[in-house]
């Protein structure tokens, strides 16, 4: 066995050459391995073939182990590439010398035996290589540098990103995920943290520069992309542990959007620019309300703007908002920091508005919707506006997709309050409930069960001249009346005159989505 550089049109490639006799007793060479452009040293390589002999024949690996790690490593990369398939001739002639095996030379394009290519030890490279040169082009090793991360850090950290982008998956997965994938000859190292240990500490130290890094990113991003920012996008989530998180002091019972209400969360708020790149996000305790999480995330929002020019000079910031965050308060904290807003105001406040939905002339249609729901739009000053304070742009919207969906919801809800006042009558006409006090608890369970129901009706326990009593339920027909032609009506409200048109405040609006 032995390696031998070759020239090619494309240049020089190196390869692992087995000699052997074949069935006539002439001597024949057979390729193990085609090691490319590899760079490997004239001077090691006659012990890297030793301890490839040794490896193949069972033996002790004694030459690699005394000649050091590098002979090592190669030594190991070439047993792990090795087509074992290719190397069974030349071991079942040297078992048997007195009956050499058949042998012919295959065919062989560029040296590469073309009925024999197989792969082995399959690592993935397309997804990790794009995500690294992201990686890179972002400047992050060197933004990382600069806050006095070491070698090991800078590697567990570029390992942990890609693989939110790749293959999410735990810290303790990562380890055996890393050999997976190419990143260790991507981050040309043969040695990548191992232990899930280095992984948690090196978020850690992440989190404590996390201000830095997000200065960092907001900027080269701007370079990178050219992005020209006027909009702000401002949104908040929750994510709920199954734990007690006891040690956990921001960890707090509140409204879950995953309806685990019975859980610990937290609270996530995320800023974002009109081109979908975070800007700044902040962690709050998960009993915190949305419109009162906005007053520590100001801060944000202020270090997105000061002290770059990515934000047109002459132009306020545009921060979009949900219903749940625009509070008339929230709307000032807005203005006082030098921002203006796009809102939607909350369900209850289209009530105010009742009369203006009505007008059918003064609403335009959102073009470019054939086949899907319709939705219609005005804009107009707000009329309710306190005197002497500049009126809001209101954009009343109406869409006939919105309003199935509620129709149906509140459908489905007084469905559910209908039934369970049958239920309780039944198990009066049975004898089952028969004291007053009883049937009065038992409908106001129901009652406060079915909120968004049971508005809508009134709903009292009657006292009956023979001692007995009734459940009368009617319908505040008026009020539902008045509910069901708001259906799909929703409220915008805005502080800038950069738009004029209804159709393009409704579209920038969507852009939360």
């Amino acid at each position: 066995m032995f390696l031998r550089t070759k020239i090619t049109p494309t240049g020089k490639t190196l390869q692992l050459v087995a000699s052997f006799r074949d069935k006539e007793g002439q001597p024949r060479q057979r390729i193990l391995l085609s090691l490319g452009d590899a760079d490997l040293p004239e001077a090691l390589r006659a012990d890297v073939i030793r301890g490839v002999e040794s490896r193949l024949s069972g033996q002790v690996d004694i030459f690699s182990q005394e000649a050091g790690s590098e002979v090592a490593a190669w030594v190991d990369d070439i047993i792990r590439r090795i087509d074992l398939r290719a190397l069974a001739p030349v071991v079942a002639a040297a078992a048997a010398k007195s009956a050499p095996v058949e042998f012919s030379l295959p065919e062989t394009l560029d040296h590469v035996v073309i009925d024999q290519v197989t792969h082995q030890d399959t690592t993935v490279l397309g997804p990790a290589l794009v995500a690294l040169r992201i990686w890179e082009h972002l400047e992050m090793p060197a933004a990382l540098d600069a806050l006095g991360f070491n070698q090991v850090q800078k590697q567990a950290i570029a390992i942990e990103v890609i693989n939110r982008l790749v293959d999410p998956v735990s810290e303790n997965a990562l380890p055996a995920w890393v050999p997976t994938t190419a990143l260790p000859e991507l981050l040309g190292t043969r040695s990548l943290p191992g232990g899930r240990d280095a992984y948690y500490r090196a978020c850690d130290h992440l989190l404590l520069h996390r201000e830095a890094i997000a200065a960092h990113l907001r900027k080269r991003e701007q370079f990178v992309f050219q992005l020209t920012r006027t909009i702000l996008l401002y949104d908040l989530t929750n994510t709920y542990f199954e734990g007690d998180m006891e040690r956990n002091e921001m960890a707090k019972r509140g409204k879950s959007k995953e309806k685990r209400s019975d859980c610990p969360q937290v609270v996530v708020g995320m800023v974002f620019d009109e081109h979908g790149f975070e800007l700044g996000h902040e962690v709050f305790s998960g009993n915190k309300s949305d419109a009162k999480s906005l007053v520590d995330m100001a801060v944000h929002l202020r270090s997105a703007v000061d002290g770059q020019t990515v934000f047109l000079p002459n132009e306020r910031p545009l921060v979009i908002v949900d219903g749940g965050i625009a509070s008339a308060a929230n709307r000032q904290l807005f203005q006082a920091q030098g921002f203006d807003y796009l809102a939607n105001d909350s369900r209850p406040g289209r009530v105010k508005y009742a009369e203006l939905f009505k007008d059918e002339a003064a609403f335009t249609s959102i073009p470019g919707r054939e086949g899907t729901a319709a939705i219609q739009v005005r804009s107009l000053q707000d009329p309710l506006a306190a005197e002497g304070v500049v009126p809001d742009t209101l954009i009343l919207c109406k869409s006939a997709g919105r309003a199935l969906k509620e129709r149906a919801i509140l459908s489905s809800a007084e469905r559910r309050f209908l039934a369970g006042i049958e239920r309780l009558r039944a198990s009066m006409a049975k004898g089952r409930r028969t004291s007053r006090n009883v049937i009065a608890a038992d409908l106001a369970r129901i009652i406060n069960k079915n909120p968004r129901a049971s508005r809508y009706y009134q709903a009292t326990v009657i006292d009956k001249a023979d001692g007995t009593h009734e459940i009368s339920c009617e319908r505040k027909q008026d009020a539902y009346d008045q509910t069901d032609s708001l259906f799909g009506c929703y409220v915008l409200r805005t502080c800038s005159q950069r738009l004029s048109e209804a159709t393009d405040w409704w579209h920038l609006y969507m852009t939360l989505a």
